[in-house]
């Protein structure tokens, strides 16, 4: 059976504060307050959201897939496909550890943080990411709007070995990112976008860019984004190779 994959990083983002007192940004400053500072814009709460994934081509959309997604805290997540020839499969990550899980299949199928998904995104890409716990670094550089860090992954976990990621200067937000598979190549590009709410902002879209296939661009919209508790029991390899729905 062929296997479609998703292309997604999975992020939630939450009130704003004035930041720009409070962080070093002199160049070499440990980066360790930046990242807290973006987790709280990022940290991925138990949580059930919609995730559409749409790919195009020379700005021409060539594909599209949706996906239900469920993380619980402390790294789980699951992913089900929606899509008629996908309809079935089912993603976990938990940790460090991805199974991908077909449905006449009795095991889950070991698979890797690089592995993509669909269009321009990895499977690692949409675990629950906090920048402090898997990342570390330093401030490269500060101007007027913004500072870049440069960041190595700490733990096995994480997608990316090296990140450079551009925050807003004055509250913290994630702008873009350099994603790196290695310490010199850029892989992909990511931009973030986010929608205003009463409490400050909210991601709604990001764009991956490939770093080779400069025409073609992936986008992850997210919509329906409730705080939802969980079975721990869904999170395991057993539970989701023997159960073809979640309840």
């Amino acid at each position: 059976m062929k296997i479609h994959y998703i292309s997604l990083i999975f992020l939630f983002l939450f009130p704003t504060f004035a930041l720009t007192n409070e962080l070093p940004n002199k160049p070499g400053s440990r980066a360790d307050a930046w990242l807290k500072k973006a987790d709280t814009y990022m940290n991925a709460l138990d949580s059930e959201l919609m995730v559409n994934v749409q790919i195009f081509e020379k700005e021409k959309l060539i594909k599209e897939r949706q996906y239900q997604v469920y993380t619980k805290n402390p790294r789980k997540t699951i992913v089900l496909f929606h899509h008629q020839a996908e309809k079935g499969q089912k993603v976990l990550m938990k940790e460090h550890n991805f199974w991908m899980f077909l449905p006449r299949s009795k095991r889950g199928l070991r698979i890797t943080p690089q592995q993509k998904l669909f269009g321009d995104a990895a499977t690692g890409d949409i675990t629950n990411i906090r920048w402090s716990d898997d990342y570390q670094g330093n401030v490269n550089s500060c101007d007027e709007t913004q500072c870049e860090l440069v960041l190595e992954k700490k733990r096995r976990g994480p997608t990316y070995k090296k990140i450079l990621l551009y925050l807003d200067k004055k509250n913290a937000l994630p702008l873009t990112a350099k994603l790196h598979l290695n310490k010199h190549k850029v892989a992909k590009y990511a931009h973030y976008f986010f929608r205003k709410t009463e409490d400050g902002y909210q991601i709604s879209k990001i764009e991956y860019k490939n770093a080779i296939k400069k025409k073609q661009k992936t986008f992850v919209n997210f919509s329906n984004i409730i705080e939802k508790k969980t079975p721990s029991r869904w999170y395991t390899p057993s539970y989701l190779s023997t159960h073809a729905t979640l309840k």
